[in-house]
């Protein structure tokens, strides 16, 4: 069985930010990604029960673990969503009892929702080292994980790395290209970055956010014709994306196309009104009300 753990957006998560002057449509997209992304892929996934291998977790739940109960991991990842805090010091406790890897991971778990991403990413990419982490793709789970802490450490170069050993260990992962991807477009290495986003297509063409993310590499590049392209090959695969609809918005409004533009961004709207994409678009909302009263 594998459980997902929803972690709140680190605060200084929300402060990535570039020294360019590029305009903030291109690069909305992929520093969104890198905190967004960081919550879906590896996206702090708990790791499956299977992983532990049962004689280690036996042993972790026999050893006086401070959660009580048969499965202390999973009361462990359920306390960082309410007391994060608590779930560590718990975490370091059962560790110290002989909690093994889960107990370290769910102290780095902890580590993300009590924004310290960086000190998680270190914990997470020494566990992959570990020779009880389990096979080649668990270990690069395990580097993803750290890869994604530490684009919300905005610690790229450290990501970039993470990544780039979980893709020497798992190198079909569409997911994994998309992630390096994000990093590689944080430092604007956007011809690096497209690179990898069309490794991803290879091997994963059903997922709408890939599409968008190529595309605003190609903005980013001047290739408008591309960027165009791949919004809408992300649109066929699903006309609600909401990235997607942002992007087809803001090309209708700088068509002068004020209606149509509206439309997308009401779309947003109704569909992820709670989303970072709808701020951009209520912004975007304003913008066209005030040209237009």
């Amino acid at each position: 069985m594998l459980f997902v753990v929803s972690l709140p957006v680190p605060p200084r998560a929300k402060f990535i930010r570039s020294n360019s002057g590029m305009g903030t449509r291109v690069l909305r997209l992929f520093l969104e990604a890198a905190i967004l992304g960081t919550m879906r892929r590896a996206r702090f996934l708990l790791l499956p029960v299977a992983f532990f291998g049962g004689a280690a977790l036996a042993l972790a739940t026999e050893n006086d673990n401070p959660f009580g109960g048969s499965d202390p991991y999973q009361t462990c990842v359920t306390a960082v969503n309410t007391k994060p805090d608590d779930a560590f010091e718990k975490a370091m406790t059962w560790r110290a009892r002989g909690g093994g890897l889960p107990a370290e991971h769910c102290a780095a778990l902890a580590l993300i929702a009590l924004d310290e991403p960086g000190e998680a990413a270190s914990r997470l990419n020494a566990l992959a080292q570990r020779p009880d982490a389990g096979t080649a793709a668990e270990r690069a789970d395990l580097l993803a994980q750290s890869g994604n802490a530490w684009l919300l450490a905005n610690q790229i170069e450290n990501a970039e790395a993470a990544f780039s050993a979980a893709l020497k260990l798992s190198s079909k992962d569409a997911d994994l290209w998309t992630d390096r991807a994000r990093a590689r477009a944080a430092r604007q290495d956007w011809a690096n970055a497209e690179a990898d986003l069309n490794t991803a297509l290879t091997f994963e063409r059903r997922k709408p956010e890939i599409f968008v993310l190529r595309a605003s590499a190609r903005h980013a590049q001047g290739n408008t014709v591309g960027y165009k392209t791949d919004i809408d090959a992300a649109l066929a695969i699903d006309g609600t994306f909401p990235d997607a609809l942002v992007e087809r918005g803001s090309m209708k409004m700088d068509a002068g196309d004020k209606n149509g533009a509206r439309a997308d961004f009401v779309q947003v709207l109704v569909r992820a009104p709670d989303s970072p994409a709808a701020d951009t678009v209520r912004k975007r909302i304003e913008l066209l009300e005030v040209h237009d009263p």
